[in-house]
């Protein structure tokens, strides 16, 4: 995984003997191991290999998931681990952190929401929010709701913060990846080698996307521009105009699939 903040013109990756390195992207050269344009931080920070990592708005912070069952808030400015989360009996699949959330929420195998405080290192609730494991979340900060994507379960669900009951579901979709346009209050999801574009107002799918060959691993939206973001096990990046509906560009990796 590989995050960008640009508030201070870095990008944060993530590799598979567990090392967190900052990228300058004002450098002209990326290389594969650590060189003079990137630094390592946090050597080995997890015991297993990281999959998950994200900043905070300011940039300063970092939230990381591991497959040794841990979240660990870490910052950037002192370089040590603030703060961590271990699940005991379950994997955890998916993390979100939102300005407007106090908490981290975490969704594990169980199909649990967990709201992890990071400042007082406890967790405020536990939820159980679907049958089987949660294999992505978004926030929607218009309707204070997470998005909940449960493959197996084969729906989504719309979870509100204020009431804490299940508000809405889209039934029989195969998804592990969503992303919402809050402007427009529109969610993008897979389905298959497709993606839906839902309307949250009408609660309607208003169109589909087709392209990729295999399926779809995940979406994400642009926040300044009505792009859109999908990458297949096809081995393709698609970029879509969401004024359109169409495929402005294919980006093509012959040898790998891209998962995220």
């Amino acid at each position: 995984d590989a995050k960008f903040h640009p508030s201070n013109s870095q990008v944060v990756s993530v590799s598979s003997d567990c090392n967190l390195c900052i990228w300058d992207i004002t450098k002209n050269t990326f290389e594969i191991t650590p060189s003079p344009n990137s630094t390592i931080v946090f050597p080995q920070i997890h015991k297993k290999q990281i999959y998950s990592v994200l900043y905070n708005n300011e940039g300063t912070k970092l939230l990381t998931a591991s497959l040794d069952t841990s979240v660990r808030n870490l910052s950037l400015i002192t370089n040590k681990n603030l703060s961590k989360y271990t699940s005991i009996n379950c994997k955890i699949n998916c993390i979100l952190s939102s300005e407007s959330l106090h908490d981290i929420i975490i969704g594990d195998s169980l199909g649990r929401l967990i709201f992890f405080d990071p400042i007082n290192l406890k967790i405020n609730k536990i939820t159980k929010t679907a049958n089987t494991e949660i294999n992505s979340l978004a926030y929607n900060s218009k309707t204070h709701t997470l998005i909940i994507s449960s493959m197996a379960d084969y729906e989504i669900s719309f979870f509100c913060l204020e009431t804490e009951q299940i508000c809405h579901k889209i039934k029989h979709v195969c998804s592990k990846c969503c992303s919402i346009d809050d402007v427009n209050n529109i969610l993008y999801f897979d389905d298959g080698n497709e993606i839906a574009i839902y309307s949250i107002d009408t609660k309607l799918i208003v169109g589909i996307l087709t392209g990729h060959t295999q399926h779809v691993n995940c979406v994400c939206c642009d926040t300044n521009k009505p792009i859109l973001y999908s990458s297949s096990s096809d081995c393709t990046i698609r970029v879509w105009n969401l004024v359109t509906f169409e495929c402005i560009k294919i980006l093509r990796n012959n040898l790998l699939e891209t998962t995220q």
